[in-house]
């Protein structure tokens, strides 16, 4: 409990990807400005674990990169642990083998969203 709290959801982490993504307030998913749509927030993106935090394939690798997180808005967030939910039961998995596969799954719910 104290590796997730301060390894996957470490404060200087997401202060990091804020400081090195190119607009860190648009949803890598839908694509909205959480600033121009919410402006009294100063911007409401989550970062986004492509390989989920429950993983038991993230114990064996305790460290969170960057290239592991993308930022969404907070029903895009929703939404993708929901569509990883359904690809795994789907594909009768209890687990992505890697984060290559989760990234693609990501990919796909990133492609299956309806403008």
């Amino acid at each position: 409990r104290i590796t997730h709290y301060r390894v996957e959801r470490s404060r200087q982490l997401r202060q990091l990807y804020y400081a090195r993504v190119q607009n860190p307030q648009v949803c890598n998913m839908c694509e909205m400005d959480t600033i121009i749509k919410y402006p009294w927030t100063g911007g409401i993106v989550e970062l986004h674990h492509l390989l989920p935090l429950a993983s038991p394939l993230r114990a064996e690798n305790s460290a969170t990169s960057l290239d592991d997180l993308v930022g969404v808005c907070p029903s895009c967030h929703r939404s993708v642990h929901r569509y990883y939910s359904q690809w795994l039961r789907e594909q009768r998995l209890q687990d992505f083998s890697g984060i290559e596969q989760a990234r693609g799954v990501y990919e796909l719910a990133k492609e299956a969203i309806v403008a």
